[in-house]
């Protein structure tokens, strides 16, 4: 009963968390790398400014090389042990909602008392998410040897500020480099 309050807590941090999936090849020894080189992200029109968007593209270029330089990789120039290169994307999910409400309130000081009761009912909403994947790429010949990729929903407003979305982009970053090289156990 001591750490009920915790629950609450507990259930913030995990609907905040951001999901992330990775996929290696096993074969490579991801020990022996120790430098690294940022290629150019596809170029991707999608006609969503949210997307298409060369601020976006700098952000996450700049939390590569942050995330990357403070796990103690180098960045050079020429002949890197492995590139990063990175893709953006939306989907759209769907959510639905329903069941039974029932409500019961008093009010004021004349002993008033109120009851509601709702019928059965069923919503379904739209919304969408976006989706960044940071590919590593082996240096002798580009072959993908990891990829990393997490899915945020994105908010209605989307009025971040450059340092909120840098900030975001920052975290979003490393809870995906969180995962490389495999094995590595996750910082926090």
């Amino acid at each position: 009963m001591r750490t009920l309050w915790l629950l609450p807590l507990i259930l913030l941090v995990v609907a905040c968390s951001t999901p992330v999936t990775v996929d290696y090849d096993d074969a490579v020894d991801f020990a022996r790398l120790r430098t690294f080189a940022p290629l150019p992200p596809p170029p991707t029109e999608t006609g969503d400014p949210r997307i298409d968007n060369p601020l976006l593209v700098k952000r996450i270029q700049a939390a590569l090389r942050e995330v990357l330089q403070a796990r103690g990789y180098r960045e050079v120039t020429e002949n890197p042990d492995f590139y990063v290169s990175f893709q953006l994307g939306l989907k759209q999910g769907v959510e639905s909602s329903g069941g039974v409400t029932f409500g019961f309130g008093t009010y004021g000081g004349h002993g008033g008392i109120g009851m509601a009761y709702g019928y059965p009912g069923y919503d379904v909403s739209t919304y969408e998410e976006g989706i960044l994947t940071v590919d590593i790429l082996r240096g002798a010949d580009k072959t993908l040897i990891w990829r990393g990729t997490a899915s945020k929903r994105l908010s209605e407003s989307g009025s971040k500020s450059p340092e909120e979305a840098r900030r975001e982009i920052h975290e979003i970053v490393r809870t995906i480099l969180d995962r490389f090289p495999p094995g590595r156990p996750a910082s926090r």
